[in-house]
């Protein structure tokens, strides 16, 4: 039994010698070597490609978080500036009635003028 099982090790041996040595599986030992190269090459790139989308998205989300402070701060100065502009009006409003109010003033200071120096007259002609 020992002499049979050396044969058939020894036949499987030569099979697979011949099976090593042969032209397809030397091809195909090749084929299976470069496409595990391309793979790892893949998988290289891959990994880089990773990388960098996770920077870009934590760039992007940096990005969100300062543009959505900016748009509050817009808001902000936004509400500033229209209470200035309320503000602005109102005042312009009491200039012009400020305006109006100093031109009526003076007609009156006209009239009472007036008035007083006809009075003047009025007593150096009684007198």
């Amino acid at each position: 039994m020992a002499t049979s099982y050396d044969q058939a090790r020894s036949a499987l041996i030569d099979k697979t010698t011949t099976i090593e040595e042969s032209e397809p599986y030397l091809k195909a030992k090749e084929h299976l070597e470069l496409v595990s190269r391309e793979t790892d090459e893949k998988s290289e790139e891959v990994f880089a490609a990773y990388k960098y989308l996770e920077k870009a998205r934590k760039k992007v989300k940096k990005l969100k978080a300062r543009r959505d402070v900016a748009k509050q701060e817009a808001a902000e100065i936004e509400s500033k500036v229209l209470a200035a502009e309320e503000e602005f009006f109102k005042c312009s409003d009491v200039s012009l009635a400020t305006t109006k109010a100093s031109k009526v003033l003076e007609k009156k200071r006209q009239v009472l003028e007036a008035a007083l120096h006809d009075l003047v007259n009025y007593k150096l002609y009684l007198d």
